[in-house]
């Protein structure tokens, strides 16, 4: 179930719905709240983009479809939760009211051996923050204190900010081979300390009992267990946090320390061959980077993107539908590495053969994303090269290249490269929650346009790449489930 929750505060509730009443004489009735250009401002929906999901309108199409995601912006006025956890079944009579404060079910991990509490295995130490404001607790200090930006890898050896032995009173020292696991905010996120450390109080943090818990191990049951982990949020909490009794209550499966280390070694063969591909991509993608920014610095001459293009369009705003009734239109969702993908569960519009027609997608059209909410996703190219009938939506832009003056693979490279996005970036004007870029300032963007014979060159050499990046991809995104595989065996 998806819950959605309005604010209790007077100002706070007109933002949201995004009007306000008056009753002037006059000027009665409801006014609808805009930004400069006229856009309604509510997180509710936007007027010309229902599947933008920045607004809770999306959510609710999402959480039918069985994808709900709801993002941290959303948060506030949003919560999922079973229907089960909604019921009361602890009455005689039963009683069918729904209640929006739902309460969850605990959280059990089924194995062949039995659980234990973590409190009963391993010591549960807290983190905390010194005053920032006391320099002698902050001012040449050498002791590691870890933040969000720290955890991200499996182990920490350094830190962005460092405290002093003053500093100390305010947090805890945690020993090496501590693992610390954020409880708050990247919920579930772990990492292994190499170094005396210290975390804010974002954390809980784990220092195990050797004669009965491997703390490889239990890295790995909680990285598997991050899905679950995050159910153990209260429904409804204003601040998503798991707390100290109910993560010292949470239990995991506790095999022989002979089984737990034979686990941490198959998965630790997994995560090393991960490391080797993460290592492998960003190589990859260095080389792409730089045959890039050796094209911008060549001698080749700098055109507007309007000089290399017979026709620079805006996409259909029409209703969409799942049924299949219609023609199939292409969302930004469906831009995926620089290319228009059919994900088989595409939206279609039920449009006319001549609507359809102004609006249908050829080999070797590029689709710009001109609007979305997130800033990472604007500007953002994809190249279709698809048999069948495609249109698309009003927030893409399609660019039809002059394929006597550049190739559609080689200016979708460029276009998608991080010099471009760059340039691109200063041109983009939020409003109401919401990027835009328009095609007129797009297309007025300069890129290098080789002749066709070092185009050729450089779309082989990308090609290549391209290659070699989707098996390293394909290392990284099979570790999850190679290292679940070997769990399932053991436990």
């Amino acid at each position: 179930m998806l819950i959605i929750r309005t604010p209790t505060e007077t100002k706070a509730i007109k933002q949201f719905l995004g009007y306000e009443w008056s009753s002037a004489k006059g000027d009665e009735g409801i006014k609808l709240i805009k930004d400069a250009h006229g856009r309604h401002l509510t997180p509710l929906y936007e007027e010309t983009n229902r599947d933008n999901a920045a607004k809770l309108n999306s959510l609710i199409s999402a959480n039918f479809d069985g994808k709900l995601s709801i993002p941290e912006s959303l948060a506030p006025f949003s919560v999922a939760a079973a229907l089960t956890d909604m019921l009361d079944f602890s009455r005689a009579t039963f009683e069918k009211q729904l209640s929006i404060t739902p309460n969850r079910a605990k959280v059990t991990v089924s194995s062949k051996w039995p659980n234990t509490k973590l409190a009963n295995v391993a010591q549960i130490l807290n983190g905390g923050t010194p005053s920032t404001s006391d320099a002698s607790f902050w001012e040449s200090g050498d002791i590691c204190w870890a933040t969000l930006v720290d955890t991200k890898q499996k182990y920490l050896v350094d830190t962005k900010r460092k405290i002093t032995n003053a500093g100390l009173k305010h947090t805890t020292l945690l020993p090496i081979n501590t693992v610390i696991f954020s409880s708050r905010a990247t919920i579930g996120e772990v990492c292994i300390n190499k170094v005396p450390t210290t975390t804010n109080q974002g954390y809980k943090n784990f220092v195990c009992d050797p004669a009965k818990l491997n703390f490889e191990y239990l890295y790995q049951i909680l990285v598997h267990l991050r899905p679950v982990l995050v159910d153990l949020v209260p429904a409804g909490s204003k601040y998503k946090e798991i707390n100290g009794k109910t993560i010292a209550d949470f239990e995991v499966p506790l095999p022989p320390l002979s089984v737990q280390q034979q686990i941490v070694s198959e998965c630790g063969s997994v995560d090393e061959s991960e490391d080797s591909a993460r290592v492998h991509l960003e190589s990859l993608n260095g080389k792409i980077g730089k045959s890039i920014s050796d094209i911008y610095e060549s001698v080749a001459p700098l055109l507007e993107i309007d000089k290399i293009a017979i026709d620079i369009q805006y996409g259909l705003n029409e209703a969409m539908n799942e049924g299949g009734v219609g023609y199939k239109i292409f969302r930004m969702n469906e831009i995926i590495r620089g290319r228009m993908v059919d994900n088989g569960s595409m939206k279609c519009a039920d449009i006319s053969a001549e609507e359809f027609a102004k609006y249908k997608l050829s080999k070797g059209n590029l689709l710009f994303i001109r609007s979305n909410g997130s800033l990472e996703h604007i500007g953002k190219v994809g190249l279709f090269d698809l048999d069948g009938d495609y249109c698309y939506a009003s927030y893409l832009v399609r660019i039809v290249p002059d394929s006597s003056r550049v190739l559609p693979r080689y200016l979708c490279c460029i276009m998608n490269s991080a010099v471009f996005r760059k340039g691109m970036a200063s041109l983009v004007v939020k409003s109401g929650g919401t990027n835009n870029i328009n095609a007129t300032k797009m297309k007025n963007i300069k890129v290098p346009v080789p002749s066709l014979a070092e185009q050729k060159k450089f779309v082989a050499k990308i090609d290549k790449l391209e290659e070699f990046i989707a098996e390293a991809q394909a290392v990284i995104d099979g570790s999850a489930a190679r290292k679940q595989a070997i769990l399932q065996k053991y436990l």
